[in-house]
C-alpha cells in the first residue's frame, strides 16, 4: 500500500458515512406549518426524529409571515395577542402531506386579492374593523364544501358593519371618479 492511502480511504469512507447520515436524517424530518388565524404570522416546526417512529430527538420552530400578516404587522393594524395557531399542513417521516383545518385560513392569508384589499382599506380603517374581515372570510370558508377545491370569496366582499366612517381627505381619484365629498360650501 502507498504511503497515505490508508487516510484516503479513512477520508472516503467518513464522507460516504456523512452522506447516508445526511440523508436518514433528512428524510426523517417531521414538518408542520401553523398559521395565526388573527395575524397571518407563520410557524414551522421541525421535528427530527427516529425514522419511521414518533420518537422527537429535537425540534426547530422557526417564524415567518403571510403576505397579508406582513401588511397587518407594518400598518401595526394587529395588538398583541396570544396566537391562535392553525395547522396547514403535515409531512415527513414516512408519513404523507396531510392537509389541516388551516389550510384555508393560510390560503385567504396569502391571496392577492384579500392582499390588496387590505392594503387598500388599512390607511382608513382600523385594526378591528380589519380583524372582522379577515374572521368573516374564515367562517364563511368554513361553511363551503371544500370539496370543490378552495375557492376564495372576492375580495369585494364587504359587509357594511364591518367598515366605519372613512377618516381620510378626498383626493385626485374622488374629483376623477365624481365621488361627492363632504367639503364644506365655498363661502362668497
Amino acid at each position: 500500500m502507498m504511503p497515505g492511502t490508508k487516510w484516503w480511504i479513512r477520508g472516503g469512507v467518513a464522507a460516504v458515512l456523512g452522506l447516508v447520515l445526511l440523508i436518514v436524517g433528512y428524510s426523517s424530518v417531521y414538518k408542520s406549518l401553523d398559521v395565526c388565524t388573527i395575524c397571518g404570522k407563520a410557524q414551522i416546526t421541525r421535528q427530527v426524529q427516529v425514522p419511521r417512529t414518533h420518537i422527537t430527538l429535537f425540534t426547530l420552530t422557526s417564524h415567518g409571515n403571510t403576505p397579508v400578516g406582513t401588511v397587518l404587522e407594518d400598518a401595526r393594524l394587529v395588538a398583541d395577542h396570544e396566537h391562535v395557531w392553525k395547522n396547514v399542513y403535515t409531512i415527513g417521516n414516512g408519513q404523507p402531506l396531510v392537509f389541516g383545518p388551516g389550510k384555508r385560513t393560510e390560503d385567504i392569508f396569502s391571496s392577492g386579492e384579500v392582499l390588496n384589499y387590505v392594503q387598500a382599506i388599512s390607511g382608513f380603517q382600523s385594526g378591528d374593523k380589519i380583524a372582522k374581515y379577515l374572521a368573516a372570510l374564515q367562517l364563511e370558508d368554513t361553511s363551503r364544501n371544500t370539496a370543490v377545491g378552495p375557492v376564495l370569496p372576492p375580495a369585494a366582499f364587504v359587509n357594511e358593519t364591518l367598515i366605519e366612517d372613512s377618516k381620510r381627505k378626498p383626493g385626485l381619484e374622488d374629483i376623477i371618479s365624481g365621488k361627492p365629498h363632504d367639503d364644506p360650501k365655498p363661502a362668497h
